[in-house]
């Protein structure tokens, strides 16, 4: 995957180039616009590499940012995370001796373990982001308190990474880092796809035929919907700006709200009788 052929820039393109090329590609391609989700997440990933000037580096020189794959490459070697290392498959052999038949050296391990953990939020709080504090037991025995932020639109297997602050069993090695996959609760109010929310709203029959303003709440304010006259059941409104924001990037999803009739259960002759009526009524009339 080419970021620069991505957003359509040279790779001699400066940071302002680059966010022009992305808000003009991300504003075509937005989910919201009708464009192509898995085209907009390609133009994100290319934005997020390219606008930050250590991940461009390592881009230019490698064509990635995975360090591993940097490494193996740097040596000469393809990368592929499911194949075991040159250096582990002469160990086995040599019985970790650190004879390669590249040369003999000593085999050096960069850092100490990363360490992986999983955190619950609400929807809310996926919503806002939210400021985590965290105090982390070691496998050395020591403890660490973690303060870091998880960004506004995170979704449910996302991950946040906290570098230097993983295992420190190794004193004469750096810390590894730690990785905070995400979990979002599922909300009773909402459902959602992404940057898009869904929500269901009951109204009684009259409410359909003569129509009402509705107060509806979001995640962060209340807004008013127009229900006109004739609606009918089943209706979905699509409220823009009203979704989930997107991680690291600017734009928020669209919220659906989809109207449901309520069937009065109890009523009364009067009642039935004017019900009746308009009934008669309504038939009569052609334009219904």
């Amino acid at each position: 995957m080419d970021y620069y052929e991505i957003l359509g820039v040279n790779r001699t393109a400066s940071e302002k180039e680059i966010k022009t090329a992305f808000r003009k590609l991300a504003a075509k391609h937005h989910p919201d616009k009708g464009g192509d989700t898995k085209k907009f997440v390609e133009i994100k990933e290319a934005y997020e590499v390219l606008s930050d000037s250590e991940k461009r580096a390592m881009y230019d020189q490698y064509g990635t940012v995975d360090p591993q794959q940097a490494r193996y490459q740097q040596q000469g070697f393809s990368y592929n995370p499911n194949m075991q290392g040159f250096d582990d498959i002469f160990e086995s052999f040599f019985g970790g001796s650190g004879f390669s038949p590249f040369g003999t050296r000593e085999r050096r391990q960069q850092k100490n373990k990363t360490l992986n953990i999983n955190y619950t939020i609400t929807l809310q709080e996926a919503y806002t982001g939210k400021q985590l504090y965290l105090e982390i037991p070691l496998p050395s025995g020591n403890k660490r308190t973690i303060d870091t932020r998880i960004p506004a639109g995170i979704e449910s297997g996302q991950t946040v990474r906290v570098q230097g602050m993983g295992d420190d069993s190794i004193s004469h090695l750096p810390p590894g880092d730690l990785m905070i996959t995400i979990k979002v609760k599922n909300d009773t109010e909402f459902k959602r796809d992404g940057c898009d929310l869904y929500k269901d709203i009951h109204v009684s029959v009259y409410d359909l035929i003569l129509g009402r303003k509705v107060e509806i709440d979001t995640l962060d304010k209340k807004f008013i919907l127009n229900i006109h006259p004739g609606t009918q059941p089943n209706t979905t409104f699509s409220m823009r700006g009203h979704g989930m924001p997107i991680v690291n990037a600017s734009g928020v999803g669209t919220l659906y709200i989809t109207v449901k009739g309520l069937v009065p259960k109890n009523i009364n002759d009067n009642h039935r009788d004017l019900i009746e009526r308009a009934r008669i009524l309504t038939n009569t009339r052609k334009d219904v």
